[in-house]
């Protein structure tokens, strides 16, 4: 027994506290609620004993609720969450591309296993750069150069239909083909308006 009964849940200047019990965590989810609808900022993340939890968090806090001491919601702007979003996708494009190189040689040649795997991955990045444009268009203000961006992931929206039909078929060539003169070429390009918003309009962290 650590001798916690209660832990401080805060939110800004505002803290109230909970029983360290399995019943306070519906409470307690509820009342974060609350205060981050009345806040004009964003909710982005708990941190559970300085740990941070990006989701699942009446999960996590359930697991861990006889040992909680503190539990700090961290809010973030508009303007924050969005260069967040920019940050992840120049990140992900960055290491995938290299990958998704190789990927596109392996399927001129003979495509093993591990090559399908790839490609299995490469429909994964695709759905979740999907998903993070549709997160900044959720915004109340977009980036300057919105209307590149919509242009683009219309462009990869057409070609991942195009590559789910090529799988279909099992057409390694022309697999490879949409990937290498079609699909790289429009992520390099994503990568780009990427950085430009990083650049123009947020900022990045640690840089000396």
């Amino acid at each position: 027994m650590n001798g916690v009964y209660t832990m401080i849940v805060t939110i800004g200047t505002k803290q109230k506290t909970f029983e360290n019990h399995i019943e306070s965590v519906t409470p307690l989810i509820k009342w974060i609620e609350e205060v981050v609808n009345e806040s004009d900022k964003h909710f982005s993340h708990l941190l559970i004993d300085d740990q941070e939890v990006h989701e699942q968090f009446d999960l996590v806090i359930s697991d861990k609720i006889t040992e909680i001491e503190k539990i700090e919601v961290v809010l973030k702007t508009e303007s924050e969450l969005l260069n967040e979003l920019y940050l992840s996708g120049e990140a992900y494009l960055i290491r995938a591309l290299p990958e998704i190189e190789k990927l596109t040689e392996k399927f001129y040649q003979t495509p093993d296993q591990e090559a399908w795997g790839g490609l299995e991955q490469l429909i994964e990045g695709i759905t979740w750069l999907d998903q993070l444009y549709e997160a900044i268009d959720q915004a109340r203000k977009q980036p300057l150069n919105w209307d590149k961006f919509t242009f683009i992931y219309t462009k990869l929206r057409m070609e991942l239909v195009n590559l789910e039909d090529a799988i279909k078929m099992r057409d390694q060539t022309l697999i490879a083909d949409i990937i290498n003169y079609e699909v790289m070429p429009i992520m390099e390009e994503l990568k780009l308006v990427f950085t430009a918003c990083i650049d123009q309009e947020g900022e990045r962290k640690d840089v000396n």
